[in-house]
């Protein structure tokens, strides 16, 4: 057998060619390409190698050698009548093998991080002149050379850094993979330096006024506020999990009612209490719109006070008790009648959490597979069971991103809506409930539970096992705390 480099033209009177090895066997040949192309005048075909003027010279001759290495181990180990090119010596190729890889698994968030990665580097060899990157091109000067790269793209430190550190976890993948062995890391001496991010979140007082303020019934931002909402009292839900939360995931019982699922980013367990804001929330989207809003706007509710019968609405209610609310300050009768009244609209919210617990518990028998918020086109998931093995396809995956997209546009009506210069998105919900906890002092590790993290450093960064009955009156006191209700609990609730 023999194995011989050469360049070849696809015409005579090219200028350029593609360096090709050929293996001759028993007089039959086998062309493998190396996809390197050059200019004719550089090619040496006496020494079957690329010349010494040639910028990339040694870099190519080291490539072609090394491939010539691995087809002849492949063939003395092997017998593998296949001829195999073992491509890793070449950064680029290991980097878009390993794309193919995510994107064989499923796996396109990563995929698009890295893709465009990568496309980002290519740039950076163009710009020098080079076609392709070998491992052993990349030492500590390589790094910062290809950081100020970035820099001049006017990218800021931390997408810098997520660039390099792509570059990193590959480099570190192929010396466990023992694709490439080196004596020492060069990543390991460079620094990568952090910018402080300002994550963005509600006040408690922004909130309270996002709470009691109602945008028209039924519009598009009282549909925006409505998701908000949900996410802000599902301890902070994640957008995927907003919207890939099905019926099925709700578990109705007489003392404790929870939503129970997988995380779609984790894969992890979690848990949601389904506390009286969030099933007035989940309800709207399973009541008629006029029954929904009747059992707060007109529907009337009778009870006795100083043995008279009265009759009353819910908004007609929490007036009578605004202003027994400024006279309980004066007169003893007036605070007993407030007392009276308040527990009136307790006992009149019990009620239709009630009923719309027992309307929710029927519509996941009946609709187990609907998702809970309507947003994303249920067809294209009918064969979807979101668990800790999910995989979507490419389009399935980008249409919860588009749908992401839709909500984060409407988020800004929000904003503005709301007059505050907060930037809204899809993360403000979980911010904004995680600043809730820690400025009331919730201890970091019922954050850590109440948000799903699997580790504390997460948070501070967050923990995996912990008393569930804890997460749940530490919720209840921190609502309570920030006045993130509709009706007082006391006189000083005004």
């Amino acid at each position: 057998m023999t194995i011989t480099p050469y360049l070849k033209k696809r015409n005579t009177k090219d200028n350029y060619g593609i360096i090709n090895i050929r293996v001759t066997q028993d007089r039959k040949s086998k062309y493998i390409s190396t996809k390197i192309s050059i200019q004719e005048r550089y090619w040496n075909s006496n020494k079957k190698e690329v010349r010494s003027n040639h910028p990339e010279s040694e870099s190519i001759n080291q490539k072609v050698e090394f491939e010539i290495e691995s087809i002849k181990k492949d063939r003395d180990i092997g017998g593998s009548k296949e001829l195999i090119l073992n491509k890793q010596q070449s950064f680029i190729l290991f980097f878009q093998n390993y794309l193919d890889r995510l994107n064989t698994l499923g796996s396109y968030g990563t995929y698009k991080k890295y893709n465009t990665t990568i496309q980002h580097l290519e740039k950076f060899l163009k710009k020098d002149g080079k076609s392709d990157l070998l491992f052993s091109d990349i030492d500590f000067k390589w790094i910062e050379k290809f950081d100020q790269y970035l820099f001049l793209q006017n990218l800021k430190q931390n997408t810098r850094n997520n660039y390099l550190k792509c570059c990193q976890r590959l480099y570190n993948l192929s010396l466990k993979e023992k694709i490439y062995k080196t004596y020492e890391n060069p990543f390991n001496y460079f620094k990568f330096q952090r910018e402080s991010v300002e994550k963005r979140r509600l006040s408690s007082g922004m909130t309270q006024k996002l709470v009691n303020n109602e945008p028209e019934f039924g519009s598009l931002l009282y549909e925006t506020r409505n998701k908000f909402l949900i996410q802000l009292y599902g301890q902070g839900l994640r957008v995927s999990d907003l919207f890939t939360l099905r019926f099925k995931n709700v578990i109705v019982d007489s003392h404790l009612s929870r939503i129970n699922f997988i995380q779609f980013k984790t894969k992890k367990k979690h848990s949601i209490k389904l506390s009286r804001e969030l099933t007035e929330l989940l309800s709207y989207y399973i009541l008629d719109k006029s029954v929904f809003k009747d059992m707060y706007t007109t529907d009337k509710y009778d009870f006795v006070l100083n043995k008279k019968k009265y009759s009353y609405t819910y908004p007609e209610l929490i007036e009578k008790l605004k202003i027994f609310q400024k006279k309980s300050i004066k007169s003893k009768e007036s605070k007993e009648t407030w007392n009276l009244l308040s527990g009136k609209v307790e006992e009149i919210l019990s009620v239709i959490f009630t009923k719309q617990l027992s309307y929710l518990n029927k519509y996941s028998i009946e609709y187990p597979n609907k998702f809970i918020v309507p947003y994303l086109n249920e067809k294209h998931y009918e064969t979807v069971d979101f668990n800790d093995n999910t995989r979507l396809t490419k389009t399935q995956y980008n249409h919860i991103q588009s749908k992401i997209t839709v909500y984060n546009r409407n988020l800004k009506k929000l904003g503005a809506w709301l007059e505050t210069n907060i930037r809204l998105t899809s993360h403000t919900p979980r911010h904004t409930f995680t600043n809730l906890l820690l400025t009331n002092s919730t201890d970091v590790y019922s954050v850590s539970k109440s948000l799903g993290h699997q580790q504390i450093q997460v948070t501070e960064s967050y923990i995996n096992e912990f008393d569930e009955e804890k997460i749940d009156n530490d919720m209840i006191d921190t609502f309570r705390k920030v006045r993130l209700q509709k009706i007082p609990l006391s006189p000083k609730s005004f």
